[in-house]
Order: structure tokens, then sequence, then C-alpha cells
């Protein structure tokens, strides 16, 4: 979904998977990984991604003694990177993050639920969730070629991945990225959400956040037909994000300032 929001082409998109894995000799551990590799091999041929390479490290364990001279064993938790790589034809077709101008629409791209298992925000309130974000496959594949074709007609001015944190902060990071305003509705939003914190911080799978010309609205929304996708507010200029909730009463208002303090915070002693 990374490199789709880009501008790249399903077709040319390979990957390459990293497990890290702990106690390997330990059937719960070994079962954990069969269905990993089942999970990469189902939705490598779904979205006929080929994976090209990869690595294993399956015994990241330390085994030794405490203060006490009490033995111990400390392992990692499994863990599986993939990372992904593609080819874009044509340099002049990329699409970046940052909201280009004042008066541009505000697509999501894809259902937005409530699930925030193992979430970003849960995390945050040392909660874990039970609800985990389930990958619809086929649907997103569908959404993605969809995309490709908007960005082959350059209807698309910015595009951004949905990922950790969800779409509260996929909104900050783009129009940061652009230094301009956003003014968005949560009740917009299409899928099906029951609170305000879980609307802004929920990390369905699939989605994508995209601007585009008020110029390039029918020809963007034909090609997009037949995929779940809504419009859910504009660019401005007022240097604020506003975030209307699913009652539409404003539940954020922060200038653009506030909003850079907070995202740079906790890095600001590197």
């Amino acid at each position: 979904r990374n490199l789709v929001a880009t501008g790249v082409d399903m077709n040319k998109i390979a990957l390459l998977d990293n497990f890290c894995w702990c106690s390997s000799n330990d059937p719960q551990r070994i079962y954990q990984l069969k269905k990993a590799a089942q999970a990469c091999y189902d939705f490598a041929k779904i979205y006929e991604t080929p994976f090209i390479s990869g690595k294993d490290s399956m015994f990241n364990d330390f085994k030794g003694y405490d203060e006490k001279g009490t033995s111990l064993k400390v392992s990692i938790p499994p863990t599986l990177l993939i990372s992904s790589i593609g080819l874009i034809e044509d340099v002049m077709k990329t699409i970046s993050i940052d909201v280009k101008f004042s008066g541009d629409l505000v697509y999501v791209l894809g259902e937005t639920k409530d699930e925030l298992g193992g979430s970003e925000y849960f995390a945050m309130n040392k909660s874990v969730g039970n609800n985990i974000p389930k990958v619809e496959a086929q649907k997103n594949k569908k959404l993605y070629q969809s995309f490709y074709k908007a960005s082959q007609k350059q209807l698309i001015s910015s595009a951004i991945s949905i990922i950790r944190g969800g779409l509260g902060v996929t909104l900050a990071k783009t129009s940061l990225a652009g230094k301009l305003g956003l003014e968005v509705s949560l009740d917009k939003l299409p899928g099906k959400i029951t609170r305000n914190d879980f609307a802004l911080f929920s990390e369905s799978q699939g989605r994508i956040l995209v601007t585009i010309n008020p110029k390039n609205k029918k020809g963007f929304e034909k090609i997009m037909k037949g995929n779940q996708f809504k419009k859910i507010g504009k660019v401005t200029d007022k240097q604020r994000l506003v975030i209307n909730g699913l009652d539409d009463k404003t539940i954020v208002d922060l200038n653009l300032g506030q909003v850079e303090k907070a995202y740079k915070s906790t890095f600001k002693n590197y």
C-alpha cells in the first residue's frame, strides 16, 4: 500500500521477507511461524507480488542468569518484517504525501471499522484490544488497481497510506508536509464506526488518504466507482487542523504549530 500510494504499478512490485523468531524448537513457536509463512503465501498469491529473497533468524534467545544467580531466558517477540520494492516508469507521475493547494478535496479510500486491536492508540492507553484489523485482500487489490489508473491520468494531488496511528495521525502528517490546513468530517467516512476516537485511530487495513483538484472530481470518482471511498473534507489555507466528529460537531481544532510541536516532541533530544 505504501508503494501504491506513491504511484507504483501493482504488477511491478516484489517482496522480501525477514523472519526474526525465537525458541524455534518450541512447538507453539513453530506453529506461529507456520501460520505466518502461510499468510505470506496467501497474500502474495492474491496480490500477485512474488517474494524474491529474504532471511531468517530463528533463535533470538538469551539464556543466562539474573543478579541473584537464578537462571532465566529472554526472547524477542516473533517478528516478521516484509520489505517491498517497485517500479515507477514515469517519475513525473510520482505522488508525494504533502497536500498541495487550498481548496483541494480530501478523500478516504477504503473502509474504516472499529479495528483497534494492537493499535498505537490502545498501546498509548496501556490496552491491547481483541478486534484486530482484518485484511480484505481482494477488495484492496481492486482499490489499488483503480488508484493506479487515476495516478496515471494525474488526477491525484497527494496520497498517503493510512498506517500506524490511523486517520488522525495521517491527517496531521499530510497537513504538516504541505504546510496547509485541513477541514474534515468523520461522519462521512466509509465503513462502520461507533466512536470518534475509534474513527480517528482505527488501523483498518487497505486505506489511502488522497487530495485532488476539484476539477478532477468527476474523472476521479468515475475511475474509483465500485470501490469504498468518500470525500471527507477539503484543504484550507488557515494553518489549522479541524476535525468534526460523527455528530458533525468539532472535536479537534489545532493550529499546525501545535501539531508540529507534538509530532517532533518525541525526538526533541536527538
